[in-house]
């Protein structure tokens, strides 16, 4: 019995098997299927919003961290198919983030729809805001006795971070039980609750902007330097060889900036500046940022330094016969000079029967050794005569011998 993917649109269910057997399963597949009653749920139709998904995803966040959806499976005894987050926040339409009622009793599913119908009804959008803030600043709102502990007990707003570290969207949530919001006439109340809501954002600013135990430091990098500590791995050797006890963010200036993206809510510090394409900018705490910035500027300098005493140049001219044994069997001469040598070797064909340029940058010793050595071996290539022999294609094999003994033979 094949039956579909539970989020899949299709209630097409195939049974396969003896012809003798077909019709006893699929008796047996009905009864199964009419004793399980099942009602669907469309969070996107139950308030009218301009951006329908926006709310489903803020609501569904919300819903499955503060367990609301396994309360009305445990009291009504049924079953809820609900997206999770993650699926919620790749949803592009209203089927992909539909809620799955089943149980055996036809009215329990009834009364535990009506309750997800409910609880939806009982947050519309505007219940809900958010804010852009760097994942290194979260910790300004969330100590002991921060901004958040006590907003949550004084205006009932519900703060959720993302379970991902390295995410910036917070969530705030009115939860309904503010007494100077319930004073407010029904029809002003939704303006309360967003102007409420836009006043703890507001706080969550300038917590942020007032607080100084975090720094923002620009440090000149050059492209080429960037490049190689752009990914997470690079990142986390630069953090150890700091020895940094908290969270630090980079920004490459040689990277995308989407700091500009249209109705952006992104919290800045004072101390946030536009980075030019040469630096890069180190945020945290101001002891950790200060020895990634003192890493920074010692890598910088060792780079300076083996620029400096790698920029001697030198080329070879090679007779293009000859290039294909210089280069060596899939290159295997120029990975075995450059695994010896710390040398850069590019090498350039000669055209109309000039001779190719085998092109060396490095330390002026290393160079010097490399191009002795292509010398040398271009002389002993001169030295060996070459000549061409027609042999038939069906001897080749015999004059080979097994496993080449003949043509090693003569090698030898």
């Amino acid at each position: 019995v094949n039956v579909p993917p539970p989020r899949s649109p299709s209630d097409q269910v195939t049974v396969r098997g003896a012809d003798a057997a077909l019709v006893q399963a699929l008796s047996l597949v009905k009864l199964h299927a009419s004793s399980v009653a099942v009602e669907t749920v469309n969070p996107s139709t139950i308030h009218t919003y301009a951006r329908p998904m926006l709310y489903v995803r803020r609501a569904l966040q919300y819903f499955h961290d503060r367990n609301r959806f396994r309360r009305i499976e445990s009291e009504h005894g049924v079953e809820l198919r609900v997206p999770s987050v993650a699926q919620a926040a790749a949803a592009q339409t209203p089927e992909q983030v539909l809620i799955e009622v089943q149980g055996r009793d036809a009215r329990a599913v009834t009364a535990a729809k009506d309750a997800v119908c409910a609880l939806f009804a009982a947050f519309p959008p505007f219940h809900f805001n958010g804010i852009d803030v760097e994942p290194h600043l979260h910790s300004l709102l969330t100590g002991d006795g921060g901004t958040v502990a006590r907003l949550q007990a004084a205006r009932s707003i519900y703060t959720l971070f993302p379970k991902d570290t390295a995410a910036r969207d917070i969530l705030v949530v009115y939860e309904g039980f503010n007494p100077d919001i319930d004073r407010v006439a029904p029809e002003a109340r939704e303006d309360a609750v967003r102007a409420l809501l836009r006043k703890t954002l507001e706080e969550f600013r300038q917590a942020i902007s007032n607080d100084d135990s975090y720094a923002t430091v620009n440090v000149d990098v050059p492209v080429s330097l960037q490049r190689s500590l752009s990914s997470a791995q690079s990142q986390a050797a630069l953090f150890t060889a700091a020895n940094i006890s908290g969270r630090v963010v980079l920004r490459f200036g040689a990277a995308p900036d989407d700091s500009a993206e249209a109705e952006s809510t992104r919290v800045r510090r004072r101390d946030d500046s536009q980075l030019s394409e040469n630096e890069v900018q180190v945020k945290g705490l101001t002891d950790d940022v200060q020895k990634i910035v003192a890493e920074l500027n010692l890598r910088v300098a060792k780079a300076a330094d083996y620029e400096r005493l790698h920029s001697f140049r030198d080329q070879v001219a090679v007779p293009q016969q000859m290039l294909a044994r210089i280069i060596g069997r899939g290159g295997e001469n120029i990975r075995r000079i450059r695994s010896e040598r710390d040398v850069t070797i590019d090498v350039v064909d000669g055209t109309n029967g000039a001779s190719a340029l085998v092109k060396l940058q490095g330390t002026q010793q290393d160079v010097a050794a490399v191009a002795a050595e292509l010398y040398e071996f271009i002389e002993r290539l001169a030295d060996q005569t070459a000549e061409t022999i027609s042999v038939q294609a069906d001897i080749h094999r015999a004059l080979i011998g097994s496993g080449g003994r003949y043509v090693k033979r003569l090698e030898e």
